[in-house]
This record gives C-alpha cells, sequence and structure tokens, in this order.
C-alpha cells in the first residue's frame, strides 16, 4: 500500500469517525489543553496551499461567532454538506463544540497533505482563556476549499 492510500485511508476512517462520534448525544465538554501542549503534525502543505487552509478554516472559525448556521455550514464540503443537515450541523457544534461559539483567538500551526486531502493542526482560545487543540480536515476538490471534519486533537507530550 503506497503512502497515498494509507493516507486516504486515515482520512476516510477519519471522516467516518467524526460523522459517528458527532451524532452521539452522550458527548463530554472538551478537556481543556495545558498551554505547553503542542500538536504533532506534520507539516508538508505547500506554502500555498497552507495559507489558503488556513484562511479557510478561519473564515469558518469566524463565521460560528455569528447566530446563523448557515455560514459556517457553508464552509463545509459538499461531501459533508450531502451527509450531515444544517440542523444536525447544527446540534453538533452547539451539544460537543460549544467552545467555537464563542472564540477569543485561533491559530493554524500545520499541515499534513496528501493529494486533494489536508489536516490542520488548529489552536482555538475561548473568551473564557480555555486553549483547545483541534484537527481539521479539509479537501480542495477542482480548486474549491471545503471542511469535511474537525475533532479535538489528542493531547501532545511535551
Amino acid at each position: 500500500m503506497t503512502a497515498t492510500s494509507r493516507f486516504k485511508v486515515f482520512l476516510i476512517s477519519l471522516a467516518t469517525l467524526l460523522i459517528a462520534t458527532s451524532c452521539s448525544s452522550n458527548a463530554e465538554e472538551p478537556t481543556q489543553i495545558e498551554e505547553s501542549s503542542a500538536l504533532e503534525l506534520q507539516n508538508n502543505c505547500d506554502q500555498t496551499y497552507f495559507e489558503e487552509g488556513s484562511r479557510w478554516i478561519k473564515g469558518q472559525l469566524n463565521a460560528f461567532s455569528d447566530t446563523d448556521p448557515k455560514i459556517a455550514y457553508g464552509f463545509a464540503s459538499a461531501e459533508f454538506r450531502a451527509s450531515i443537515s444544517i440542523d444536525q450541523f447544527a446540534s453538533i457544534i452547539a451539544n460537543q463544540y460549544s467552545m467555537l461559539l464563542d472564540l477569543e483567538k485561533f491559530e493554524v500551526y500545520s499541515c499534513d497533505s496528501s493529494e486533494d486531502y489536508f489536516v490542520f493542526g488548529v489552536k482555538v482560545t475561548g473568551n473564557d482563556g480555555k486553549a483547545y487543540w483541534m484537527e481539521y480536515l479539509l479537501s480542495r476538490i477542482n480548486g474549491a476549499w471545503g471542511v469535511d471534519g474537525a475533532k479535538l486533537a489528542p493531547e501532545a507530550q511535551s
């Protein structure tokens, strides 16, 4: 199995996991990270793709401050929107990722890519001062960016 094939299997598994866990009604509040934590992802993206993908993620994170979920949902990929309705999306965010609704700041730190798929490492900090590492899964199909999923990243060892 080539590295590209393994990465595609990883991305499909990650997307499946994100969809399966996002529909859970027993979601717990995410655990805050320590300031010294660091997300360990390779940074092998082309600089242009890193900048474009970062802008797309930041656009969605900024959109979460709006009361209309359609704005943030608009950053999702066509594949994501075909499988998750806007009501499901709003419920997932409100129940499992509520910290995204009241952000003070966020930074994109890393990117790992394989063909049209990208995993970005993102640190988000809420207005309450709590910080979380996230992994954002994006696709770039025919030049169009889309968010395919996001999850809290496992805390890295410092």
